[in-house]
């Protein structure tokens, strides 16, 4: 499933029928090009990315502890400033690492740090 989503949509409830809708026909689930498209790079929405993020890592145990062959998660880049969603006039914070690759809180939600809220 390739999953380039943004801070806003798609909702949780849309990632995990599609996910459910593939395992039903017996495949093994890939997550690939993981990416959170978000043009902010505020403390606030710093902070709701990191709250997406860890949401989103929790549906992805939650597949594997309800039987879901989920083999791989894949990041679509590393740093923010080395993503494809910034181009001339558009900038985006969809990574783990900021360009300095210094961790960003949404680092500490895809590793689930019990300092990021789920809401």
């Amino acid at each position: 499933m390739q999953t380039h989503i943004s801070i806003n949509s798609p909702g949780f409830d849309e990632i995990d029928k599609s996910a459910r809708d593939y395992a039903q026909l017996g495949l093994e689930l890939q997550v690939t090009e993981l990416d959170m498209d978000m043009k902010d790079n505020s403390e606030e929405m710093l902070q709701k990315q990191a709250i997406r993020y860890k949401r989103l890592f929790l549906y992805f145990k939650k597949w594997c502890d309800d039987g879901i062959k989920l083999t791989n998660v894949t990041f679509w880049g590393t740093t923010d400033n080395r993503s494809w969603l910034n181009r001339p006039g558009a900038s985006s914070y969809p990574m783990l690492f900021n360009a300095n690759l210094e961790k960003k809180p949404a680092y500490y939600g895809a590793i689930q740090h019990p300092d990021i809220p789920l809401y």
